[in-house]
């Protein structure tokens, strides 16, 4: 991985054989320091700045925006009609009206760049977008079916079988990584972190053990960042339970 990021940066300053004779500043993570060791080593002549971007983890994309909390059978017709599907939720922007969660991130995450939510190479990008596809047509639907609760307790105790069983595979990843399959804080987050905060609401609680422990930290450690508490609304505030 990191001799893709040191070919993908070098690529990107170096492309132009003549800019290795100019002086270029080179501003890069700590993180990545044993790339930039081996450009510094091939180009000494360049200016290297190390920031340390701990700093900014918990920065927050800084949208304006007039929510309005609704359930399905209570919102009016004509706010439910800007979905060709009757489906909540809608983001209006503009001249602009968005129905489907994926795409309303994606473009949020887009029209407002920083922090990005998503990795800059196309193969990472890639990545986040089948965990999250992933995510909304395996687990969604088992959520949906424990929210609704039609069914009978029998089917109902079998779906949240099947959900902890699908939620605690996952639980070594997160010895690897420090968040969901990446090393940085991205949208794939955003949809699981809400799983994890409604599963005791859904009668679904995490069994502290040994093979969890990696989750469990993962998920005290997203329910303190400031924005993903700023993100919770009313409702979902009242979903009180220990965690």
């Amino acid at each position: 991985m990191l001799e893709d990021e040191r070919r993908v940066i070098e690529n990107a300053i170096f492309k132009d054989k003549k800019s290795e004779d100019k002086k270029v500043l080179i501003v890069y993570s700590k993180k990545y320091e044993d790339i930039a060791s081996e450009l510094r080593n091939k180009y000494p002549n360049q200016i290297y700045f190390a920031i340390n971007m701990s700093n900014y983890e918990k920065q927050i994309k800084d949208i304006s925006a007039e929510i309005i909390e609704s359930k399905s059978d209570e919102t009016p017709d004509e706010i439910l009609s800007i979905s060709p599907y009757f489906k909540l939720p809608i983001l209006v922007d503009r001249d602009l009206a968005l129905h489907d969660p994926s795409v309303i991130m994606e473009y949020l995450d887009e029209r407002f760049p920083h922090p990005p939510l998503l990795p800059v190479y196309p193969v990472a990008r890639a990545n986040c977008r089948t965990l999250m596809l992933r995510i909304d047509r395996e687990w969604c639907p088992m959520i949906d079916a424990l929210i609704e609760g039609k069914k009978s307790e029998k089917e109902l105790m079998k779906i949240r079988e099947e959900l902890l069983h699908e939620i605690s595979s996952i639980a070594p990843t997160f010895k690897e990584f420090k968040f969901f399959m990446n090393e940085d804080f991205t949208l794939v987050d955003c949809f699981f972190a809400p799983i994890l905060w409604r599963l005791p609401s859904l009668g679904i609680k995490l069994p502290i053990n040994r093979h969890l422990k990696p989750l469990i930290d993962y998920q005290n450690s997203v329910f303190e960042r400031p924005g993903f508490l700023d993100s919770l609304s009313s409702l979902e505030r009242d979903l009180k339970s220990d965690f």
